[in-house]
């Protein structure tokens, strides 16, 4: 088990375990008091030995940017007259749109690698370092 758990705004989140459900609410106590535009800055801490606390400022990483809070935003939850359903897939982006958003990733966050950008878009880093080169794309031919 962790010796420190760290939070950021829970929102609305839960957890089954009773230990967890308290610090969710001091948590929750600390973020009501900033702004939606502030909360990016700070993080709670708990060491779960110690029992110390602290609500503190933190830096996001470097590759961070606003867009990546918001990737999962399209998905359809498939909720139907307040009764969920099961779970439909978010809309694929044609390979011209995944192109651009990772070129417009890559070039608002330098810092990040293409190792880093391979994984956070589900592609090979080959095809993330070939985007980033403006290498043509070209469609294999069929057989």
């Amino acid at each position: 088990m962790a010796d420190v758990v760290f939070f950021k705004n829970p929102g609305i989140l839960s957890f089954e375990r009773q230990e967890f459900q308290k610090l969710l609410v001091e948590a929750r106590e600390h973020f009501i008091k900033i702004s939606e535009e502030e909360e990016i800055k700070y993080a709670y801490a708990v060491n779960l030995k110690s029992a110390a606390r602290k609500f503190f400022t933190v830096s996001p990483p470097s590759f961070w940017i606003p867009e990546m809070s918001f990737l999962f935003d399209s998905v359809d939850l498939g909720q139907t007259n307040g009764q969920p359903s099961s779970p439909q897939p978010a809309r694929m982006q044609t390979k011209e749109e995944l192109y651009a958003t990772i070129k417009t990733f890559a070039a608002a966050n330098p810092k990040a690698s293409e190792r880093q950008l391979a994984k956070m878009f589900g592609v090979s880093s080959g095809t993330v370092h070939n985007i980033l080169k403006d290498y043509p794309y070209r469609k294999k031919p069929v057989q």
